[in-house]
């Protein structure tokens, strides 16, 4: 497994759209978020609800993205990408 830690400032923007190659990633929350969202290419986006602290989820992998930190406070979180026999 790979395991990146990602921290967003107040209001901070990934620099570039990043392939979620594979199948997917477990997100461990840090510091929690308020406000976050998930830009597309297509110039679509998601924002996703308030979030806390210990929060572990599953994002599903295939495609790009660029993370988007709109709320007015530092987000850390956990990255844990699988991989191995059966993980692309």
């Amino acid at each position: 497994m790979r395991v990146v830690r990602a921290i967003f400032g107040p209001h901070e923007k990934s620099t570039a759209f990043f392939d979620t190659k594979g199948i997917g990633v477990v997100i461990v929350e840090i510091t929690g978020s308020e406000r976050w969202q998930t830009n597309f290419p297509d110039g679509n986006s998601i924002t996703a609800p308030a979030s806390y602290a210990g929060r572990v989820w599953w994002a599903p992998g295939g495609g790009l993205i660029q993370p988007y930190n709109i709320s007015d406070k530092r987000v850390e979180y956990l990255v844990i990408e699988p991989k191995g026999k059966g993980c692309q």
